[in-house]
């Protein structure tokens, strides 16, 4: 037998599903955004150290303190390259956990109706067998009886019809046997 879900709960999954696919769309195009937006920054960066590696004007102390704002912009980039991580794994695990209760919840549903129905049947069988035997018995225990009623029945008929024929002879008998002793005197 093949189970099928039932259509307000295939619903509920599909929607499910659907949240899903739409959040994950949704990261995955601000990903593409901030991506864009890195390797513009990243081209700027490059062709302002290339003028500014061409040009050897600039005084040490105006070479520190560019060093010290690259340094920054890098420690920014790196830092959001690790909340996109996070954000990123944080998201897959959300997705699988959500994923598997999903999962385990239909398994639960699924289970407990093949139960029932397991169960609903089983108990069908059970009181079909039952009823069998029950009206097996009780036909059994009526034939029994019809047939003492019968027999017993049949015995008194018989015995009464015995009876007369007995009592039908000897009154002959003994009406022959009067008559003979009254001719014989």
């Amino acid at each position: 037998m093949q189970y099928v879900m039932p259509a307000k709960r295939t619903c509920n999954i599909h929607m499910h599903v659907q949240q899903v696919s739409y959040r994950y769309n949704v990261v995955k195009a601000r990903m593409q955004l901030l991506q864009a937006r890195l390797s513009d920054i990243n081209q700027m960066v490059r062709s302002h150290t290339q003028t500014r590696a061409h040009t050897h004007t600039h005084t040490h102390a105006h070479t520190q303190h560019t060093h010290t704002h690259r340094q920054r912009y890098i420690n920014r980039q790196t830092d959001r390259q690790t909340n996109r991580q996070t954000d990123r794994q944080t998201d897959r695990q959300t997705d699988r956990q959500t994923d598997r209760q999903t999962d385990r919840q239909t398994e639960r549903q699924t289970d407990r109706q093949t139960d029932r129905q397991t169960d609903r049947q089983t108990d069908r069988q059970t009181d079909r067998q039952t009823d069998r035997q029950t009206d097996r018995q009780t036909d059994r225990e009526t034939d029994r009886q019809t047939d003492r009623q019968t027999d017993r029945q049949t015995d008194r008929q018989t015995d009464r019809q015995t009876d007369r024929q007995t009592d039908r002879q000897t009154d002959r008998q003994t009406e022959t046997h009067t008559h003979n002793m009254c001719l014989v005197t």
